[in-house]
């Protein structure tokens, strides 16, 4: 049985959490800020997807395979976790909504988790 996206998320979270309270940024340790993201990025997410390596065939498989932004959102920063593994870093997710113009996302993190007001 294929687990689903929320399932798949969790467990995600669940494994941040035992890294520590904050979970190692510098290795990884995305999943808890993924939520935030998704809802504040949804309708760039192919901005997003753009910096973040994605090219058209991508976003047009994520676009058929999801509904609405929120669920496509959700979907790209997924396989883009899964597909660079440690090379997932916060760091890089950052940096790329800086690159896209999204700072307001940037510094929503940075207000929510006290831990990222140091990283970009």
């Amino acid at each position: 049985m294929v687990p689903t996206k929320k399932k798949r998320l969790m467990e995600n979270q669940r494994r941040d959490e035992e890294e520590g309270p904050s979970g190692d940024i510098r290795a990884g340790g995305i999943s808890k800020y993924l939520y935030f993201i998704k809802e504040n990025v949804s309708t760039y997410w192919k901005d997003l997807a753009g910096q973040l390596g994605f090219i058209y065939t991508d976003n047009n498989n994520i676009r058929d395979r999801n509904r609405d932004a929120k669920s496509r959102c959700q979907d790209m920063l997924e396989e883009w976790q899964k597909n660079n593994g440690h090379g997932a870093t916060i760091e890089v997710l950052m940096s790329a909504l800086k690159e896209v113009q999204l700072m307001n996302v940037v510094d929503g993190l940075k207000r929510r988790y006290p831990e990222l007001q140091d990283v970009c």
